[in-house]
């Protein structure tokens, strides 16, 4: 045995190593350019003219995908705030994948400083599975670098709420990775599935969003060119001691959506009864980053929406500094974003 956790923790050590070594050899930067910052001002100004005033109308900043792009000087959250009515905004949200490869303190620790000039307040902070590869306890990752002062955490961490009163709606965040690390196949526990049941079955008059970093859905994901594309890897297993335990995670949101009533399986088997009669509220959209391209999907009468990621990938569609304003309009129905990159219109989604 001692043999054993030995070789673990070599292996362990071989790969922090290696990781550190990524960090000082491979840190992307990036140039804020006059341009950028142009787009940026065009596109905010717009947003702002939208939402300021509107009660039905709930203004966001969302960002996700970093993996290790903004350095503590970058400047890049600088020019956010330099710009950026506080009082006019909602959360300014960042859904997952904030370091480059795997868990990284000097990344998320560059993360802090160059976030330190935005309103704690304001801030909504997700894990994504990067950020918890290789961490053997998830709390070191949740407590000294993804903390949300404001929130109310589930017994295990692996869920919270921040409500947001002056926008009367409830952000739920819900994080189905764990340690040992499941690539393809998240988890949902027995106090993570009873702690959103209790938020969701709640009677006041906020509405709900929900954060993740992984999507619910993959099929038919829609571009903004209107083409469509499939997603490869889903936010909850369907694997279950007697159950699927993603599609009985979505019917879930249905229910809430429909003010119905059912019961939720969750990974280790358990049956959770919910009934969501007596709400008031509404669940409006899921959002998610992890595909790293931007797209759509209303399912089950559940809309969520995937964010472009912020990194320049060969692999994939990534574009350096990408970040949204983006608002839902809980009247309308609408989900209404923009892409901060020149040359990109503002996109309108309907939402279930």
């Amino acid at each position: 045995m001692k043999k054993t956790l030995k070789i673990v923790l070599c292996i362990f050590a071989a790969l922090l190593v290696i990781n550190f070594a990524i960090y000082f050899f491979t840190r992307e930067q990036y140039e804020l350019t006059d341009e950028w910052k142009q787009t940026v001002l065009e596109n905010y100004n717009e947003f702002i003219a939208e939402t300021e005033g509107d009660s039905s109308r709930i203004p966001m900043i969302i960002s996700t995908d970093q993996h290790g792009a903004i350095s503590a000087d970058s400047g890049f959250y600088e020019y956010i705030n330099s710009i950026t009515d506080w009082n006019k905004i909602s959360r300014i949200i960042n859904l997952g994948d904030t370091v480059k490869l795997v868990f990284n303190p000097l990344e998320l620790i560059d993360y802090g400083k160059a976030t330190k000039c935005l309103p704690v307040d304001k801030r909504v902070e997700v894990i994504g599975n990067h950020d918890r590869f290789f961490v053997p306890t998830g709390k070191l990752v949740e407590k000294w670098f993804f903390n949300n002062p404001d929130a109310l955490y589930s017994e295990d961490r692996k869920a919270f709420v921040i409500e947001d009163n002056e926008y009367n709606v409830r952000y739920l965040s819900v994080d189905t990775k764990c340690f040992p690390y499941y690539y393809t196949n998240g988890r949902l526990w027995t106090n993570q599935a009873d702690f959103i049941i209790n938020e969701l079955s709640k009677t006041d008059e906020s509405d709900v969003i929900l954060l993740s970093h992984a999507y619910l859905f993959k099929d038919e994901m829609i571009a903004r060119d209107g083409s469509t594309f499939t997603g490869s890897e889903f936010f909850i297993g369907s694997e279950s001691k007697g159950g699927d335990v993603r599609q009985s995670f979505i019917d879930m949101l249905a229910a809430r959506k429909n003010k119905a009533a059912g019961t939720l399986i969750d990974s280790e088997g358990v049956l959770h009864p919910y009934d969501f009669s007596q709400c008031k509220s509404d669940f409006l959209v899921a959002l998610h980053g992890h595909h790293h391209t931007e797209g759509y999907e209303t399912k089950d009468g559940i809309t969520e929406f995937l964010f472009q990621s912020m990194t320049l990938d060969n692999k994939d569609d990534s574009e350096p500094l990408c970040f949204y304003y983006a608002y839902i309009d809980t009247q309308a129905k609408i989900l209404k974003v923009w892409k901060n990159l020149p040359g990109y219109q503002p996109l309108e989604v309907e939402i279930g």
